[in-house]
């Protein structure tokens, strides 16, 4: 299926071979032929926004066009496929960001970047210690909580 969300798929990859990137290697010339690679897409959504306007995106796309029955089972599959990716993207950004704050902490001698990274964006390789779970937790239910109390806001 068709979606500009899973171009960021590039941090996944980039991150997860960036290990093995031999000396040489050109990344902004690798990204300028992923964007070379990626205009196609873009086009064709852009078609099938101007042909079938006002629409949420592949699943009416395909309904619309293919039938209700295909609609749902590419909606469905999207929706199964949709959770590795997202439990990848999730992996790779939180090793990504906190390799940056490491690197931008310790040449530029912040500390806050650095506590930063060892305390709340911490490296998803390590084990998390106590203090840092108990950071976790308490952002979580922080956004579970500010969730619940704007949702139980009267509408205006």
């Amino acid at each position: 299926m068709l979606n500009l969300a899973n171009m960021s798929i590039g941090i996944a990859l980039f991150q997860s071979i960036s290990p093995y990137i031999t000396r040489g290697a050109v990344l902004w010339l690798a990204s300028l032929i992923g964007l070379f690679l990626a205009l196609p897409q873009a086009i064709v959504y852009t078609f099938f926004n101007r042909k079938i306007g006002r629409t949420g995106g592949d699943y009416i796309w395909i309904s619309r066009n293919l039938g209700g029955a295909i609609g749902t089972v590419f909606a469905l599959a999207y929706l199964l496929e949709s959770t590795a990716f997202y439990a990848l993207i999730s992996f790779f950004s939180a090793s990504a960001i906190n390799s940056v704050l490491l690197t931008i902490g310790f040449l530029n001698h912040q500390q806050s970047l650095i506590n930063i990274a060892q305390n709340i964006i911490v490296n998803p390789y390590d084990n998390p210690t106590f203090n840092q779970r108990l950071i976790f937790y308490g952002i979580s239910a922080a956004a579970f909580l500010t969730k619940r109390t704007t949702s139980l806001a009267p509408s205006r």
